[in-house]
């Protein structure tokens, strides 16, 4: 039986053999188990909606401590933590509920920590049509903490999309910026 000829399976069962775990009892239902996770990531499935409320409001909007997890693209490892989000709604308000489910949306796949700040925070920006929007996400990595430097630490990024807002950079904790340092990357 060639390499094609194995099933999705028997190729992580291989794997697993090739580390030594091929006569582990504790890892014989590995690779199914292992691809069932996978298969719950899966980064096509559409987008949850969000519910949009007519409220006519242009008030700063932050979302704090919002547990989030994904898997490391590198290692295939979790890196969990919690997200903070603000926003500057142009005029429609967003339900609360809308934002944690897309942040948990796209989470659901191997990426690494920027790209998942960056990603919500686009989407975020188009489908709400607000001013500002930043996503602050800070996690721990277990690849960091499992393997290479094996220590704990807690990577912060931030994705910022719209507008310059020095409202929502005081409610994040940042100083606004200054008319030498411009605005914010985006």
């Amino acid at each position: 039986m060639g390499a094609s000829d194995l099933s999705p399976e028997e190729h992580l069962a291989a794997v697993l053999a090739h580390v030594g775990f091929d006569t582990d009892p504790e890892c014989a239902a590995t690779p199914a188990a292992f691809l069932g996770l996978l298969r719950g990531l899966d980064p096509r499935r559409a987008a949850p909606g969000i519910t949009l409320i007519d409220a006519q409001s242009t008030d700063p909007l932050i979302l704090r401590e919002v547990p989030f997890q994904s898997l490391c693209a590198h290692h295939l490892v979790p890196f969990l933590g919690h997200a903070c989000i603000g926003l500057r709604p142009a005029g429609r308000l967003a339900g609360l509920g809308s934002i944690v489910r897309l942040l948990h949306h796209h989470a659901l796949r191997p990426q690494v920590q920027e790209r998942l700040g960056a990603t919500l925070a686009d989407d975020l920006i188009l489908r709400l049509d607000a001013r500002s929007v930043f996503v602050h996400l800070s996690a721990r990595h277990l690849c960091l903490e499992m393997r290479g430097a094996r220590t704990p630490a807690l990577v912060q990024t931030l994705a910022w999309r719209g507008e310059d807002d020095p409202d929502l950079r005081a409610l994040l904790g940042e100083p606004a910026s200054t008319p030498e340092q411009g605005p914010p990357p985006r």
